[in-house]
């Protein structure tokens, strides 16, 4: 029997060439375009918590794992086709899972978001938005550096920002 709840959300992942050291776009954007065909996007109907991206490195902090999202409500969509520019700075909404369920997600500091960048090994963009069913789409989705390499040098100890001072 059908709830009219999701039980699971769905998430597109991104292939290989996004993943490993990314860290020359720090400061740059994540960009995308999303569209859906079918769906209830009215507000009663969606999801209020969700996180548009994930982002996870599994090395970072000392082997332990990080994992960094931007909220959706950080963002608008309803459905209709929409190109998605999300900063890749720590001060621009991405939060931090602390790990704890007792504990809430907060900012990561400049060098963990640095640190993440430089060794992605997962790379999420939600695809279900509503608590029912809705077909979408997304397209051109890309990492966009910011002139040249933004790495501060506070940053750059070591070849994936694990040793950093800022």
């Amino acid at each position: 029997m059908n709830s009219g709840k999701d039980e699971d959300l769905w998430y597109f992942n991104a292939p290989a060439k996004f993943l490993g050291w990314q860290g020359v776009v720090y400061g740059g954007t994540m960009d995308f375009t999303m569209s859906s065909f079918s769906g209830d996007f009215s507000t009663g109907n969606m999801n209020s918590d969700l996180k548009i991206v994930e982002m996870h490195c599994a090395k970072c902090a000392t082997n332990s794992g990080i994992t960094m999202s931007f909220p959706l409500s950080l963002t608008s969509f309803n459905g209709s086709t929409k190109t998605f520019s999300l900063p890749l700075l720590e001060t621009s909404g991405w939060l931090q899972d602390p790990e704890n369920t007792l504990k809430t997600w907060n900012a990561p500091t400049r060098c963990q978001f640095i640190e993440l960048l430089g060794g992605l090994t997962s790379v999420k963009i939600l695809g279900d938005f509503t608590q029912w069913y809705e077909s979408v789409s997304v397209d051109n989705v890309k990492f966009v550096k910011s002139g040249s390499s933004s790495i501060p040098i506070c940053a750059q100890g070591s070849p994936d920002a694990s040793v950093c001072t800022c």
